[in-house]
């Protein structure tokens, strides 16, 4: 198969914490673009150790399929299903080096999300890859894939985030700095972002606004 074409645009600040080999740090991601073309850049061209968090998929063979598929680019899974004792998995596997991968846009259903405007819309996000990162001691970033074309991608490194402190309200003002930027890529690329879960405001009902791949992001029910 022909490689990928892939560009990187935006801050250097994440390859420039590679090339310097300063240990591990928290990447976020959404389901918008290709993760998979993020996880090979990192992986095997910049030799990265990336570790990868996700539910267990429930169909077994699409599982194995894709376990084969991400352990030829040297890329470790960490099911956040497995146990409660995952996060003590994700907090060694960042404080020993590994680039820890969290999709954004899947809310745990718990305790932990916290809700932040989305397009105008409150949306239920996880708080705890940003306490885990102040846990660790790691920095933060934000990487999309965008595709532009066939097997082309435009990889775009946003600003790190930044977590001033050690309490909640220091890792709540990170989460909302990288809904920005979520809400950012989404409007640039809305039919990139697959989203096909409802999301619902912080009384439990359905938004004024419901979004879905739309040039504005969102659009009125």
């Amino acid at each position: 198969h022909p490689a990928y074409d892939v560009r990187v645009e935006g801050r250097q600040t994440l390859l420039d914490h590679l090339h310097a080999k300063k240990g591990g740090a928290v990447l976020l991601t959404a389901h918008i673009g290709s993760w998979e073309v993020i996880a090979r850049l990192l992986a095997r061209k910049m030799e990265a150790p990336v570790a990868v968090v996700m539910a267990r998929e429930q169909n077994f063979s699409t599982r194995a399929f894709a376990e084969q598929i991400r352990g030829r680019t040297g890329v470790r899974v960490i099911y956040a299903d497995e146990s409660e004792l995952s996060v003590l998995t994700m907090l060694r596997a960042v404080r020993e080096g590994s680039l820890l991968a969290i999709q954004l846009d899947r809310p745990t259903g718990g305790r932990s999300d916290r809700l932040v405007p989305l397009f105008g819309v409150d949306v239920a996000f996880p708080l705890g890859p940003f306490r885990l990162a102040q846990a660790a001691g790691v920095p933060m970033f934000q990487v999309f894939a965008l595709r532009e074309g066939h097997r082309r991608y435009a990889v775009r490194l946003e600003e790190p985030i930044r977590i001033e402190g050690r309490g909640e309200a220091a890792a709540v003002q990170g989460l909302r700095q990288a809904v920005l930027q979520l809400e950012t890529a989404i409007r640039e690329r809305p039919h990139q972002w697959f989203q096909f879960q409802p999301i619902a405001n912080g009384a439990g009902r359905p938004p004024d606004y419901e979004i879905v791949p739309h040039i504005s992001g969102r659009r009125a029910r």
